[in-house]
């Protein structure tokens, strides 16, 4: 407890002198505004005392000085309503001062509203208003905040699901070939059958040349006159034409083979 106290106490201390310090300064920048100028608190002056209070800028601590002849003549501080009828009945604030001046300090911002003493010369133009402006006070450093700063977003974040593609349509079936695929060719079929034929070809011509043709007719020989030898006969050359054949065939059945 005497701990929390303790920065409590210094707190409070601070702001007691910082309260202080605002209030020297404002004090120190406060100034004093003769009111009418050269002329002074008159009636009927050269320049109207609403146009002179225009001119200047009043704030909180600034002093008005009223200077006027005392033996006939005064300051009041009254309502808005007196101020407008010249009402002195019943004055808000009488200033007496010494010497024909008085003073008035402003103590809060707002309107202050001032007529003579005597209502003939308030008629006449000695009466004024004054706008005071508010205090300013100073900007507040901003606070400091013992938050961490907000962490970057990361960017190991997953990305976005991607939208599957649509499947392409099934391609219609191809129809059918009623036709059947052609066979396939097998060279060794092709020789076996070659082959086959070769030897057909050989039994038939073997045959046929061994089968007994029937003698051709011979006519008889005219007796030569001569005595020369006769020619060979068909039969003889019909028999190498066959042998001749044959060896033909032979020859053939072996290359095939």
């Amino acid at each position: 407890m005497r701990m929390m106290a303790r920065p409590l106490g210094a707190a409070a201390a601070a702001l007691a002198v910082l309260v202080a310090l605002l209030m020297t300064a404002s004090s120190s920048a406060a100034r004093e505004f003769v009111v009418g100028g050269r002329d002074g608190w008159t009636p009927n002056p050269g320049e109207p005392h609403n146009h002179w209070a225009e001119r200047n800028r009043f704030q909180v601590n600034d002093t008005l000085v009223f200077r006027y002849n005392k033996d006939v003549d005064g300051v009041l501080r009254v309502t808005q309503s007196h101020y407008d009828a010249c009402d002195t009945s019943s004055p808000v604030l009488r200033l007496d001062g010494g010497g024909g001046e008085s003073r008035f300090v402003f103590p809060d911002s707002g309107s202050y509203f001032f007529i003579s003493a005597d209502a003939g010369r308030c008629k006449a133009g000695e009466r004024l208003i004054v706008v005071v402006l508010a205090v300013r006070s100073p900007p507040l450093p901003p606070p400091t905040s013992s938050a961490p700063p907000p962490k970057p977003a990361s960017s190991s974040a997953p990305p976005p699901p991607q939208t599957p593609k649509p499947a392409p349509p099934p391609s219609a079936p191809k129809p059918a070939s009623s036709s059947p695929p052609p066979a396939a060719s097998c060279p060794l079929s092709r020789s076996a059958s070659s082959a086959s034929a070769a030897a057909a070809v050989f039994s038939f011509r073997w045959e046929r040349l061994l089968s007994p043709s029937p003698a051709p007719l011979i006519a008889p020989m005219p007796a030569g006159t001569n005595g020369t030898d006769t020619p060979p006969s068909k039969s003889s050359a019909a028999a190498l034409r066959a042998g001749g054949v044959l060896a033909c065939l032979i020859l053939g059945g072996a290359a095939i083979l």
